[in-house]
């Protein structure tokens, strides 16, 4: 790209007073994004695509007084992306000056850029040194070096302007090549020997300065006729001391005079807080290489273009003096900074003005060896303090008790705080030094202590503070706020107040009883004291607050044995009661502990309500001791049929749970093979056309069902059938053996499988092996809330080789039941309305649970022996344990 040429994109544009200063950039540019006075753009390639890893960002001042350009690069591969779509000419920027200005840059190591107005030669705009710089300052830590601390505030002004986003400490800085092509076009390149130098450490910037000047320079002569140099950027400078004829245009005495503005630190500072202040300017020449003194002095007064050397301002306080020497032939020292210690002029000018005034003259002005040049531009005015720290905020404020804190709200609001040795905690915060708070606590209308934090803490850190006991009364509205002080000694405002009342009273426990059903179907009452409802059956609490006007809500736990395993609030309605509702999925004794909780955490004593879900019973029990004693004929045929009453329907009369059959062989049952009981009889089916069939329906499958029954198998030959339930057509579920299709390759296996809408089976599997010839029980669950069905197999082993009695189990998803209310029948399975997988061997015992599951300890209690009805308690009074059949009562069948 030839930059002179300008096919770059144009960024910037900053206003003199009698033009402007545009700057190219060396690519096209995209989308800027604006952050307050930041802009930054990204950098395109040929295609228009943003080069990753390259940004250009323009800083502007919040006065407005100027910008500062920079070009970010991250990496090599970045670098050298950006550099192809620049071209021959390199990174960097173009400078451009309109009609009325000329471009000027002072030659040597330090000179920077100035636009001057081509009339009057004044300087209108300037900027610093071009420079570029690396982060090698990182990789040391904050300030440049490793372990180093804040570094102090710096405000500085010169004649040509501050970057206050330069190079840190550590940084490898460079100046940037800088080229006049013409008085109106400046070219700035970046450093390529910095981007091709493997000790580089990436990002590098690439910065070309310029600001609006707000400070003056001037030097004055004793002869009126020679003039004053106003804002001179004469790279040889300006002279002070005595100048004879022979080398100036005339004899006259030569004085220096540096204004610098904006110097709003001066006006909020003090003396306490600065910590150093210096000016520096940079020596070109001297006569000679005598030492003669230069003093430097506060002037009481600004300067302007219109000063002459009569009404230059008097001398307020001489501040530094010294005795530099350079002279061009190198015989006495070498071109230079010379440093001033002025702290003592700020401290002066502190609480006075935004501007100070320095003055630079000979001591003795009576000898040519006083002779000295200074570039004048730009010296620079360098003072470093303390800034205050910062105040602490609403926002950042908290307080509470054992770690547990709520934000400080706006005033009138407060904290309930259930203690009278709170925690206060708050940011503190200092821009340039470590920092503590400190702490005051009103109550009363009266301060009531006061504390700073042990130890000068890190920046921005949370810090805490502990009211002492004593301190403050309970129930009375108290009051605190905290300010920083930083490790010079200097305090921020302090903070806004942070109002808390201490209350410490616990609340009452609180009532708990069990909601009452208003209407058919509601939940049941589980009533303290009183067994109710069952597994899957909810029911509703009450909690309810007693006598207090400040609980927010209680905490509770169902079984739980100590308040540390209590949940989340239940929060109180405008009454002061909350409801609970819980679905039991065991059956016993329960209790609910609950405590009242106050809006500043105060929990009540616990309250433990005692209730009692009742077991799972069964619906339908068919025991079959009662052999062929009971015969009726059929209303239709005449035949005469074995009738099974339903157990669990006692004496009452009702036939509708009535089982049915033709006569049947007979074998001795489970109980009775194991001599637990006399009279126990099973059904011997013949696996070809033998069957037991409900008289009417006695389950609706729809709704969550449990069926077991003792079974045993005589020949495994084929799919047989124990338990089933008829729809007209085919069979809606059926438990029982299945001879292939098992899992695992498994010979034959038990099996339920349940049909719904679509009529394809869902099955599960038992891994319980069937064995001919011995009795195992099976129970078959359908558990709709939780969309499962399960099958439990326990073998009971033999007489001579008993077995524990431990059930099985195994689940799979189930289907969603439509209405199902066929018939129950036994030994046999329906298919296309007709008996299909008939069953050889006995069945015995069988039970229907209707509308819940049964729960895992009754079903190890129906599996060792337990009789209907009788399964409250196990063998051994508890959940069952581990006996076996030969262990049961055989006047209670384990009960």
């Amino acid at each position: 790209m030839d930059r002179d040429g300008g096919d770059g994109a144009q960024f910037l544009t900053v206003e003199a007073e009698h033009g402007v200063v545009s700057f190219d950039a060396p690519t096209d540019l995209g989308v800027p994004v604006i952050e307050g006075s930041q802009v930054t753009w990204p950098m395109l390639d040929e295609g228009g695509v943003p080069i990753v890893g390259v940004a250009l960002t323009v800083d502007v001042a919040q006065d407005a007084s100027g910008a500062t350009p920079v070009i970010d690069v991250a990496d090599a591969d970045a670098y050298e992306a950006l550099s192809g779509v620049a071209g021959p000419a390199g990174v960097g920027f173009t400078l451009r000056v309109s009609d009325g200005l000329r471009l000027a840059r002072p030659d040597g190591p330090a000179g920077g850029l100035a636009v001057l107005d081509v009339t009057t030669g004044q300087v209108e705009l300037s900027g610093g040194t071009p420079l570029q710089w690396d982060s090698a300052g990182d990789a040391l830590g904050d300030g440049g070096s490793a372990g180093s601390s804040p570094s102090p505030s710096a405000a500085s002004s010169d004649g040509a302007g501050v970057d206050d986003a330069g190079p840190a400490e550590g940084d490898v800085v460079s100046p940037l090549a800088v080229s006049v092509a013409d008085a109106q076009t400046m070219v700035v390149e970046a450093n390529e020997a910095m981007v091709a130098d493997s000790d580089t450490v990436w990002p590098i910037t690439i910065d070309p300065e310029i600001e609006n000047t707000r400070n003056e320079w001037m030097a004055v002569r004793s002869v009126d006729s020679i003039g004053v140099k106003y804002k001179s950027v004469d790279t040889y400078g300006e002279g002070v001391g005595l100048c004879l004829d022979d080398t100036c245009a005339a004899t006259y005495k030569s004085r220096l005079l540096w204004e610098f503005a904006g110097l709003d630190e001066l006006m909020t500072l003090s003396a306490d807080d600065l910590l150093s202040a210096k000016f520096s300017t940079w020596i070109t020449h001297s006569s000679d290489c005598s030492t003669l003194p230069l003093d430097l002095y506060l002037m009481a007064a600004d300067i302007s273009s219109a000063t002459r050397w009569s009404t230059m301002p008097a001398t307020s306080k001489l501040l530094a003096t010294n005795s530099p020497r350079y002279y061009d032939d190198g015989e006495c020292g070498s071109a230079q900074w010379v440093d001033w210690d002025v702290l003592g002029g700020v401290s002066s000018r502190l609480g006075k003005g935004t501007t100070m005034t320095l003055g630079m003259r000979s001591r003795t002005e009576d000898s040519f060896s006083t002779w000295r040049r200074f570039r004048m531009n730009d010296a620079t005015l360098t003072v470093v303090y303390n800034l205050p720290p910062e105040v602490p905020i609403l926002s950042s404020m908290q307080m509470g008790v054992d770690g547990s804190y709520d934000s400080c709200k706006a005033v009138g609001a407060q904290i309930l705080v259930a203690s009278t040795t709170p925690t206060m905690a708050a940011v503190i915060s200092d821009p340039d030094s470590t920092v503590k708070g400190e702490f005051e606590v009103y109550q009363g209308g009266s301060m009531v202590w006061s504390a700073r934090v042990n130890s000068f803490q890190t920046s921005g850190i949370v810090q805490r503070l502990g009211i002492p006991g004593d301190t403050i009364k309970t129930d009375v509205t108290a009051k605190w706020r905290v300010r920083a002080v930083d490790s010079k000694g200097r305090m921020s405002a302090w903070s806004p107040f942070c109002q808390f009342l201490p209350d410490a009273t616990a609340p009452h426990a609180p009532r708990v009883s069990a909601e009452h059903p208003s209407a058919a179907g509601d939940p049941i009452a589980y009533v303290s004291g009183e067994e109710a409802g069952g597994v899957g059956v909810t029911g509703c609490f009450l909690f309810d607050v007693v006598a207090d006007t400040d609980v927010n809500g209680f905490l509770y736990g169902l079984d739980a044995s100590s308040a540390a395993e209590l949940t989340a609030p239940k929060v109180p309605n405008a009454s002061g009661r909350a409801r609970k509702c819980f679905t039991p999925v065991n059956a016993g004794p329960h209790w609910w502990l609950v405590v009242a909780v106050d809006e500043a955490g105060n929990v009540s004593r616990p309250t433990t309500y005692w209730f009692s879900v009742a077991e799972s019973t069964e619906d339908v029990v068919w025991s079959f001791d009662s052999k062929n004693t009971l015969t009726q004929a059929d209303p239709g045929t005449g035949v005469k049929r074995v009738v099974f009453r339903n157990m669990a329907e006692a004496a009452n009369g009702d036939d509708r749970g009535d089982m049915l059959s033709d006569a049947v062989a007979w074998t001795r049952g489970p109980h009775g093979l194991f001599e637990a009981r006399e009279g126990d009889w099973a059904p011997l089916l013949d696996g070809v056309d033998d069957e037991l069939s409900s008289r009417s329906s006695v389950l609706d499958a729809s709704s969550s069902f449990v069926v077991s029954a003792h079974v045993r198998l005589d020949s495994a030959e084929s799919t047989a059938i124990a338990v089933s339930q008829d729809t007209g057509w085919s069979s809606a579920w059926k438990v029982g053996y299945h001879a292939s299709g098992c899992p695992s390759g498994a010979t034959g296996c038990w099996a339920f499988s349940m049909y719904g809408p679509s009529g394809a089976p869902t099955r599960v599997y038992s891994t319980v092996a069937p064995v001919v010839g011995r009795w195992t029980m099976l129970l078959a669950e359908y558990d709709k809330a939780a969309g499962k069905q399960r099958l439990w197999v326990c073998d009971i082993g033999t007489p001579q080789d008993p077995s524990p009695g431990e059930p099985v189990g195994a689940e799979a998803p189930a289907p969603v039941m439509g209405t199902t209310v066929g018939v129950l029948a036994l030994g046999r399975a329906e298919v296309s309305d007709a008996g299909a997988q008939w069953w050889t061997g006995a069945i015995d015992n069988v039970r229907v649970f209707q509308g819940d599951v049964v729960a895992p300890a009754k079903i190890r209690r129906v599996c060792q022996g337990a009789e209907a009805n009788q399964t409250g308690v196990g063998p051994e009074g508890g959940s069952g344990g581990t006996a076996t059949w030969r262990d049961l009562d055989p006047t209670t069948g384990g009960n």
